[in-house]
This record gives C-alpha cells, sequence and structure tokens, in this order.
C-alpha cells in the first residue's frame, strides 16, 4: 500500500471533537501527504497555523485556544475534504467531477406522478459546501459554490453553482422527502450532516422552479461556449445579452440547449471556465425591473420616459396624449428600458455590478451565517416535534 492510500485510510478513520464556542478549521494539504494545517477560530483575522505528523496527529488536537473542559460534541468518523466546523455549521469541498443532473421539466406544481425525465452529465469544478444543522444534527439548510481550484485561504474566489434549484446566492431551495425515515437515516454527526447536505444537493433531482442561475451562467460569461453553442439557430434569439438581463427564469425550451451544451465541456473545461458570480445584494437592475413598477417613481416619471422613447424617429415630435394614455394603459412600453432611463437620470440610485468583482469564500461563509435558518434546540427531540419538522421545515 503506497503513502497516498495510508494516508486517506488514516484520515477518513479520524475522529474530531468539537468545542461549541469555537471554529475548528482542518486543512489537508494534499501535497504533503502526512501532515496537516489546524487553525483554530476561523472566524478571527488571525490565522495560526500548526503542522503535524498523522502519528501526534490527535495528540495536538488540545490546542492552546481550546479549553478541553469545554467538549461536548464528538464528531464521528469526518469524511476528507472537511474545512471548517461552527457551532451549527460545517464546510467542506469536493474535488472536480461528472455529475448526473436528474431534471424534470416542469415546475413543482405541475409534476405528475408520470414526467418525462432528463439526465444530463456535466463535468464541474471544485465545489464548496455550508451545510448547517440543529443541535440534534439535521441537516437544515446547504450552500453550494463552485470553485476552480481547491479552497486555499479565506479569499478564495468563489461562483454561484449554475444549477436548478438554486438561488443567485448560492442557497439550495429545500428538497421534498416521502417519509420522515429519509431525513433521519444519517448518523447524528458532523459526518451525517455532510452525507445528508451532499445528498440534498446531488441525489434528489431538480425541476424547473428555479433557473435563474443559469440565466447568469450565460449573462456573465457572453462569450462563453456554453451560451456559443446553445444559441446556435432558432435558440439565438432567447439568449441575447438584452433579453438575458431583462429575465429570471427560463423555460424548459431554453434550459435543454444550455444543459447539452454543458455535456459537451471536459473537467479541465471546467476548472477553466467563467462560472457566473453569486449575487447577494439584490439590487441590481434584474431586480429593480421587478420591483418598481407600481412605486411613486415610476408612475411619476413613466409620461416623461413615453414621451421621450416613443417619439416620432423622423421628427422627433413625442406620441400625442391620448397615444401616450394608450401605451401607457396597454403596457405597451419597455420595462427594461424604462429602469434604465431612470438609472441614467438619477431617479433610482444605479445599483453595483454584481459581475463586477469576484466573490470570495469569507464573504459567502458570512452572508450564509446571517442568514441561515436553524431551529431550536428541541427540534426533533420528541416524537411529536417529528410531525412539526416534517411539514412546517423540511416542506417549505
Amino acid at each position: 500500500m503506497d503513502n497516498n492510500r495510508i494516508f486517506m485510510s488514516f484520515s477518513s478513520a479520524l475522529s474530531y471533537v468539537r468545542d461549541d464556542s469555537q471554529h475548528l478549521y482542518v486543512d489537508s494539504k494534499y501535497s504533503e501527504p502526512a501532515s496537516y494545517t489546524i487553525i483554530p477560530c476561523l472566524s478571527t483575522d488571525e490565522e495560526q497555523s500548526k503542522d503535524v505528523s498523522p502519528i501526534s496527529f490527535l495528540s495536538s488536537l488540545v490546542l492552546p485556544a481550546l479549553n478541553i473542559s469545554d467538549f461536548s460534541n464528538d464528531t464521528g468518523l469526518l469524511p476528507p475534504g472537511v474545512k471548517s466546523i461552527g457551532k451549527n455549521y460545517v464546510v467542506y469541498e469536493r474535488p472536480p467531477a461528472v455529475k448526473n443532473i436528474f431534471y424534470i421539466p416542469s415546475r413543482v406544481d405541475e409534476i405528475e406522478s408520470v414526467s418525462n425525465p432528463y439526465i444530463f452529465s456535466v463535468p464541474i469544478p471544485w465545489q464548496i459546501y455550508i451545510a448547517f444543522f440543529t443541535d440534534d444534527y439535521y441537516c437544515s439548510d446547504v450552500y453550494m459554490y463552485f470553485s476552480n481550484t481547491q479552497l486555499q485561504s479565506l479569499d478564495h474566489p468563489i461562483s454561484m453553482p449554475a444549477l436548478p434549484n438554486f438561488y443567485i446566492n448560492g442557497h439550495l431551495c429545500r428538497p421534498k422527502f416521502a417519509s420522515f425515515e429519509d431525513i433521519d437515516m444519517y448518523t447524528k454527526d458532523i459526518s451525517g450532516v455532510v452525507a445528508s447536505s451532499y445528498d440534498w444537493v446531488w441525489n434528489n433531482g431538480t425541476n424547473n422552479d428555479l433557473t435563474e442561475p443559469l440565466v447568469h451562467l450565460l449573462l456573465q460569461n457572453l462569450e462563453g461556449s456554453i451560451r456559443r453553442n446553445a444559441s446556435d439557430g432558432v435558440m439565438a434569439k432567447y439568449f441575447t445579452q438584452h433579453r438575458l438581463s431583462s429575465i429570471s427564469y427560463l423555460s424548459p425550451t431554453e434550459v435543454l440547449p444550455i444543459m447539452l451544451s454543458w455535456e459537451k465541456m471536459t473537467i479541465d473545461d471546467a476548472l477553466e471556465y467563467h462560472w457566473p458570480n453569486p449575487i447577494f445584494d439584490f439590487t441590481s437592475i434584474n431586480n429593480l425591473y421587478q420591483t418598481l413598477p407600481g412605486t411613486d417613481v415610476w408612475e411619476e416619471n413613466l409620461v416623461d420616459f413615453v414621451m421621450e422613447y416613443c417619439a416620432d424617429p423622423d421628427t422627433g415630435d413625442p406620441p400625442s396624449e391620448d397615444e401616450i394614455e394608450s401605451i401607457i394603459c396597454n403596457e405597451d412600453y419597455p420595462g427594461r428600458e424604462y429602469v434604465d432611463w431612470l438609472v441614467n437620470r438619477g431617479y433610482v440610485n444605479r445599483p453595483d455590478d454584481p459581475f463586477k468583482n469576484s466573490v470570495t469564500y469569507s464573504d459567502a461563509l458570512k452572508y450564509a451565517i446571517a442568514n441561515s435558518k436553524i431551529p431550536t434546540a428541541s427540534f426533533c427531540n420528541l416524537e411529536s416535534d417529528v410531525n412539526k419538522a416534517f411539514y412546517t421545515f423540511f416542506q417549505s
């Protein structure tokens, strides 16, 4: 057995004890099979590292920053790839792979007992998972991000998971389960949280409820091979920059060519691809387009916009009052251009460009922690809580 196999066998059998008041960051150095880096208190800016060999690893777990009398929970046997353990969350990564995407081309409320699903085999880069769990180790929330390399630092750039069933902030829409046994079958420790959160992402299928990440897959990389291949022929008119920047939903007819185009890529292609940035600030132009209609600023300036936008192209004369009234009444004006018009004239604050700056692992972790929904400690403790947990939490 070679050293790498010995290392992996050893690392798979390690069990870490967690202190609820601290964060424990565990980083395996793949380039040095016999060493680990342990960084206590990941949430601070001060990162103190300590390299140890597998032989001395267990004895080195008691670090100066931790008080052994405060230890209260055993994490169980940790799988490889665990990067950080907090009070109610665990961060882990998985290497590039070709994954099967089980896709039903219907919204949830339209899915029939007999549907015609598609299975797409697509290459994906490194994945970084942030899984939240209850005090009883039931998975409660999952965030996932793409990365073109292994996680290396708090400032490591991450990307949006361009997959159905995800929100553009990287948050997974919680799956639905046939029975509570499907939720309760995992071990009640960190290892079980890792396994269940991974299954949430990859083993529960997808549908057409959430497709906005696929919009950004094309919009944030207009020259990328996925958009180029998906835009062949009749689909070209659907994937223009103008249209993509004004929508947040794709029909199954539009999703299929995108996934088929993605299937043509290799893992090497996926590692070099420019994946979209996750969006945590929802004051984007597209969001303004969805939220401004009906507001005072929208109503007060609409006549001026219609007079300017619908003016005669030859003479520059504005439409008549009756024409303006008809255009507004029938909403026969481009809402997207009106939002741009309001922004350019200072009636609405210009949002930051969500595509311009890279997003880091630290940004994602802070956002996920601030927005996660972790149930109380009594969650699932009693039989009477089971139905409540299943129907009010997992069915949400």
